[in-house]
């Protein structure tokens, strides 16, 4: 596309893209199963791949925010919210 790509990117093919989603379906599984998030399980497969530690982090970070904060108002919601 006529960019050169920044230091950290990952040159997507279509295998890497497979074992991407893989990992990611994986990893949603054993999240749902032991109820952690599932940015605690792809930060460490995310760095395997080689994305930078600081977009690992931040990429993480969000998906634990918005995982929370939806479990939060689903809660709020159908009234099971315990204080």
């Amino acid at each position: 596309m006529g960019r050169q790509p920044a230091e950290g990117d990952i040159a997507w093919d279509r295998q890497r893209a497979a074992q991407c989603m893989r990992w990611t379906l994986c990893a949603g599984i054993v999240a749902g199963l032991v109820g952690v998030g599932g940015g605690m399980l792809l930060g460490p497969l995310m760095l395997q791949m080689g994305v930078l530690p600081q977009v690992s982090a931040a990429t993480t970070g969000t998906m634990i925010l918005t995982l929370t904060r939806t479990r939060t108002r689903t809660r709020i919601r159908t009234r099971t919210l315990t204080r």
